[in-house]
């Protein structure tokens, strides 16, 4: 059954301005991929970011940068999917 908002996880709805707050706020640690619950994606994300400005002053550092950046422009882009995504998802696959 669904809530009123069309989900099938009534009471736990994403909000989509509650996760662009995140990724521009915190978007560097991941933190819209946290509260969507993608905590692969926010590891990999966080990691990317943080060991790319870690290792700038080598080369490498660099192209992690631009990975991460190119990566978080796609995620501005699609992030209301996202959210419709995972409100989408049923409840029984959190449990």
């Amino acid at each position: 059954m669904t809530g009123r908002t069309g989900s099938l996880r009534p009471g736990r709805n994403r909000d989509v301005g509650t996760a662009y707050l995140f990724a521009l706020l915190l978007g560097g640690f991941g933190a819209h991929h946290f509260y969507l619950g993608n905590i692969g994606r926010g590891i990999a994300l966080l990691l990317l970011w943080w060991i790319g400005w870690l290792s700038l002053v080598i080369v490498i550092g660099g192209f992690m940068l631009t990975g991460a950046v190119i990566w978080y422009i796609v995620d501005m882009c699609t992030l209301p999917s996202q959210v419709r995504a995972k409100n989408a998802t049923p409840a029984d696959l959190y449990r």
